[in-house]
């Protein structure tokens, strides 16, 4: 059988899952330097994956530092990696755009759980990365004190060349976030798998009209989630639909009411970029008279609070937030006592919470 482009592409996201359940074993102490993991044969059983695959997620390892393989005997975390070597006075940075939103409010949390856990100190900055920063975080005189900087969320270079000389001793971390055009320390969701799971689910509940509204310039987490969708739909040999939209509340719900009022055919199934546009879409359709899940199945993005508590209860891609948090702190760490080193560049697996907005196969059933 001839596998097709998307096939292949679902295929080799798999060992992804291996890669992720390693890195936050390894970043949360559970293996320390020297343990050896499971045998190859051992973790493809546990998986459900092929050798091959398995072998893949490995050399990922191996190629970020992580893991050593000694021949004849097995495959050993390295001693780049343990918590015993961390100083206990560092002092870092976590810079955040806002508190009011619970995605950045849990990653909060999360650091002050970690740092509190280490005897590091944290400095909690808030302010997004606008062409004002700079002047902005000038006026903070600990920056200069500063080991390490974690950052939630993109910025220009421009931008990130200033903070490196208002920060001139910290280590750069970012988190589900980059930086064009430079080679910086990155963990990140893998938000083509995100898109591909979250697709798979609306078909697999009967859906075959899917949208996606998708955002233009919104960057590149939430052009992976579309590429994600398409290469599912592909698969499936239906039709991709792509909605033009923005991530937030409005313009979801501003885009789904132009698509009714325009009589354009109805979805039965509709993948957000956000939980926030999820909600926008659940409220123009619920305008328009049209119920969710009865009549369209609804997926968002990210597992947000609100998500979880509007009505319907929305389906979402969840970012494993706390795995995220703590990685970013052992790899600070990492820099910090090897400088110069290669950065770290890795994607952690998000995973789907099914709940009401798109139980549609469900109720068909009942």
């Amino acid at each position: 059988m001839q596998l097709t482009e998307s096939t292949l592409l679902m295929r080799q996201m798999s060992y992804q899952v291996v890669v992720h359940d390693l890195r936050v074993a390894i970043a949360a102490g559970a293996l320390r330097p020297g343990m050896s993991i499971l045998p190859e044969r051992e973790l493809a059983e546990k998986y459900g994956l092929s050798m091959g695959t398995v072998r893949k997620g490995i050399q990922e390892l191996v190629d970020a530092g992580m893991l050593q393989k000694i021949h004849g005997k097995g495959t050993f975390v390295t001693a780049r990696n343990t918590a015993g070597e961390r100083p206990r006075h560092y002092k870092v940075g976590f810079l955040v755009p806002t508190l009011t939103v619970s995605y950045f409010a849990e990653m909060v949390e999360a650091a002050e759980a970690t740092a509190n856990a280490n005897g590091w100190a944290l400095a909690l900055i808030i302010g997004g990365p606008t062409d004002k920063m700079g002047d902005k975080l000038s006026s903070i005189p600990e920056l200069k004190e500063l080991d390490g900087l974690i950052c939630t969320q993109g910025m220009a270079r421009k931008i990130y060349l200033q903070l490196r000389q208002l920060a001139p001793r910290a280590q750069f971390f970012f988190i589900d976030s980059r930086v064009i055009g430079e080679d910086v320390a990155t963990a990140t969701c893998d938000d083509f798998y995100g898109g591909l799971i979250a697709t798979e689910h609306l078909i697999e509940q009967g859906c075959r009209n899917i949208i996606h509204l998708f955002s233009p310039g919104a960057g590149v987490n939430t052009t992976l989630r579309g590429d994600g969708y398409r290469a599912a739909m592909l698969q499936h040999g239906l039709e991709p639909r792509l909605i033009e939209s923005g991530i937030h509340f409005v313009n979801a719900m501003e885009a789904v009411s132009r698509l009714l009022e325009e009589k354009q055919p109805l979805p039965d199934g509709v993948f957000c970029p956000t939980d926030m546009a999820a909600m926008g879409v659940i409220s123009a359709l619920a305008r328009h008279g049209v119920k969710v899940p009865e009549q369209v199945a609804v997926v968002g993005y990210s597992n947000l609070l609100e998500a979880q508590q509007y009505f319907p209860t929305i389906t979402s891609v969840e970012l494993d937030i706390p795995g995220l948090v703590k990685y970013a702190f052992s790899e600070i760490a990492n820099q910090i006592q090897h400088p110069g080193g290669p950065k770290s560049q890795v994607r952690f697996t998000p995973k789907l919470h099914v709940r009401e907005s798109s139980q549609w196969k469900r109720l068909i059933e009942s």
